[in-house]
């Protein structure tokens, strides 16, 4: 039985259903039509090839708020050259998918189809010179629906100068309409961008961009050698025998402000990689100076005879070995050894030779940016001083030109990798003590070492919570002061410093919240507290009463030794604090609103209830637990007054009260908001001294 030859048949809807264009690529349609051109000139020989591209724009025109002609969205692309043109042997490849007439070219034959999917339909026209030297014209429609239709197919008598091939690529479609760059040197940037290698090798034709709605026009070979400069001669690496070539460029000029490696194939940009994601002194939106002053964007080009085999048919990605691929035996074979490139192993490689290239600006911006560093921690954040001295070599790995916040959380994560190397080095340490005499040299050494950074660190702790106080202190002065329009600050804002409203110390982070040393420092050490909240909602306390003391806190050893230790949780509390506030400014009070009265009327309460503890049991206050009341607030004459008629001291300062009520165990102090601020400052005057924070 004889064997019968059968022709592949082609489905053109299911083929653009499988052809790729995200909308980052859009423009890839336009690259492929000028490519298809290059190579129209070059089979030609044309030494004279030029290409020109017309932006189509909608017609409609729109005014401007301003009164100015806006630009017009672009509806399509003429891509005009005078290249060999669509011969026969042209156009049948044209005809055949995946063609591979220009494959030594690098043509997968796959470009034509991206055209569909982002236009509506293109038309084609092309006269050129047949194998008889006579002239011939072709025109050709392609579109989705009814794929290629051939119009005319005519030799022409007349005689004509050139060949002229012009593609017409009509209708932009969404979602590519919308995100088509509009401006004539944003698209001379991209075409610049894909070319790169072709303007590198000084190979590419002319090519020149028209934009006649706005009576603009530019040429991409001049717009190249007037913007952008060489750094050297192409440098080599080699991986695993492939060798590999790279170009630097300072692109001067360029609205792009993103540093860029491209990986390229067959002449053409295929994957853009953004440097900044690995050379740390660079920035994604910022611009590199040159020795002149003058600002430019970096782009580095990699080209090889391997990615031009590894592209993929769409040349939007390589076809490149995975790192879990790698895990497998290659049985040492040194020939396939070499197929297996990552694109990892490609951009480290091109990496260190991009650090060499960019050396010396690349140590200005380093210079310049630790200065920064620098002075920002020893004027603004003292807490990452141990950076400077035990981790400069971290520094590095900062972005330059971060804002505030940014370099404040950045400088943040440094030293919070640095404690949990030494949190891990003090586990070794500890975990293997010497077993022999001769060895504790060795080990006093290392343990010297981790003592003298992570006290370091301990003393960073204690300058971000000095910091902190500093800024506390600030705020509640400030928050004192009457505004423009002599209204002083509500009473809960004054609260909201010293310890959140509405909440006790079983919230989360609460206590990191609270800046009770404001009043006192043994305050901060207390076993519970709550904040503005009704006494009969208070868990270890049973009453009925509603009021409010604006803050109770219950202490088990504050007042009575020197540190907050408490034998059992079954003891009654040893002490219990009230603290109450006022609005600062206030100076009317009538006498059902003395604070006096109002403290003692909560101690009344807090004894006439029911104790229990956490766990429900009962606990029995003593009835000569003593009370500690503050009472904060301006001291008009009727404040003053109320103290001395409750038997309260005047202080030296004349800015406060101070006494004992023998019936209700209580002491109490009346302070002022001016007397507090003070006070505060100069308890933590020599700190703050210290951190050059006053």
């Amino acid at each position: 039985m004889s064997k019968r030859k059968e022709t592949f048949l082609s489905d053109l809807q299911g083929k653009l259903r499988n052809t790729n264009l995200p909308i980052s690529h859009l423009l890839y349609p336009v690259f492929e039509a000028i490519t298809n051109s290059i190579e129209a000139i070059e089979e030609r020989g044309n030494e004279n090839g030029k290409i020109t591209i017309e932006i189509i724009r909608n017609k409609k025109q729109q005014l401007a708020i301003n009164g100015d002609n806006p630009l017009q969205p672009i509806t399509g692309f003429k891509i005009i050259d005078n290249g060999i043109g669509f011969n026969d042997i042209n156009y049948q490849s044209f005809l055949t998918t995946d063609s591979s007439h220009k494959v030594k070219k690098g043509s997968r034959g796959n470009g034509r189809f991206t055209w569909l999917k982002a236009f509506k339909n293109v038309k084609v026209t092309s006269l050129f010179l047949s194998n008889d030297s006579s002239w011939n014209f072709r025109e050709f429609e392609f579109d989705p629906i009814n794929g290629l239709a051939l119009i005319e197919d005519t030799v022409k008598n007349e005689g004509y100068n050139d060949c002229l091939t012009e593609v017409n690529l009509i209708d932009l479609q969404s979602p590519y309409y919308s995100k088509c760059p509009q401006k004539i040197d944003t698209l001379a940037h991209r075409i610049i961008e894909h070319f790169l290698v072709y303007l590198l090798l000084d190979c590419l034709p002319t090519i020149e961009i028209n934009d006649q709605y706005n009576n603009k026009s530019l040429t991409i070979n001049s717009y190249y050698s007037e913007n952008l400069k060489l750094f050297s001669d192409e440098q080599t690496f080699v991986i695993k025998g492939n060798t590999f070539f790279l170009r630097g460029i300072r692109f001067y000029r360029s609205q792009n402000t993103n540093h860029i490696l491209t990986l390229c194939a067959n002449k053409r940009v295929v994957e853009k990689i953004k440097l900044a994601n690995y050379v740390s002194n660079i920035h994604d939106q910022q611009k590199i100076r040159d020795l002149d002053d003058s600002l430019f964007t970096y782009v580095a080009c990699v080209y090889s005879d391997f990615l031009d085999k590894s592209v993929s048919s769409d040349r939007m990605s390589f076809n490149l070995t995975s790192e879990s691929e790698l895990d497998f035996d290659v049985n040492d074979d040194s020939e396939m050894e070499s197929e297996f490139i990552t694109k990892k192993e490609i951009i480290s490689s091109s990496i260190i030779e991009i650090n060499k290239q960019l050396e010396s600006y690349l140590k200005v911006i380093e210079e310049s940016k630790q200065e920064e560093i620098r002075k920002f921690i020893i004027q603004d954040a003292p807490e990452y001083r141990p950076l400077l001295k035990y981790a400069r070599e971290r520094l590095q790995n900062i972005k330059p030109g971060l804002s505030r916040e940014k370099l404040d959380l950045a400088l943040h994560k440094e030293l919070f990798q640095i404690e949990s190397e030494l949190k891990e080095k003090k586990q070794e340490i500890l975990s293997s003590p010497p077993q022999h005499f001769y060895k504790y040299p060795e080990y006093r050494n290392q343990y010297i070492s981790f003592l003298e950074q992570y006290n370091s660190i301990g003393m960073s702790r204690l300058a971000s919570y000095v910091t902190h106080r500093k800024i506390i202190i600030d705020l509640f002065e400030r928050n004192l002061y009457s505004d423009s329009d002599g209204k002083y600050q509500i009473e809960k804002n004054i609260h909201e410093l010293i310890f959140p409203l509405r909440q006790t110390s079983n919230d989360f982070n609460v206590f990191e919240k609270q800046n009770l040393w404001m009043i006192d420092e043994r305050l901060s050490y207390h076993e519970y507290l709550a904040s503005d909240q009704p006494l009969a909602s208070l868990e270890n306390i049973e009453t009925d009463s509603f009021d409010r003391p604006d803050l109770v806190v219950f202490n088990e050893a504050i007042f009575n030794k020197a540190i907050a230790f408490a034998d059992g949780e079954n003891q009654p509390y040893s002490s219990i604090v009230i603290i109450e506030f006022k609005r600062p400014g206030r100076d009317g009070y009538r006498d059902q609103e003395n604070p006096i009265s109002q403290v003692t009327n909560y101690i009344d309460k807090i004894n006439s209830g029911r104790h229990h503890d956490r766990r429900g049991r009962v606990i029995n206050l003593p009835k000569d637990t003593p009370f500690y009341a503050y009472i904060i607030c301006d001291i008009p004459p009727k404040i003053a007054n109320f103290a001395k008629l409750s038997g309260l001291t005047i202080t030296h300062d004349s800015q406060g009260w101070f006494g004992y009520l023998k019936d209700w165990h209580v002491y109490i102090e009346i302070i002022s908001f001016d007397k507090l601020v003070r006070d505060a400052k100069q308890r933590n005057k020599v700190l703050f001294r210290n951190l050059g924070l006053d």
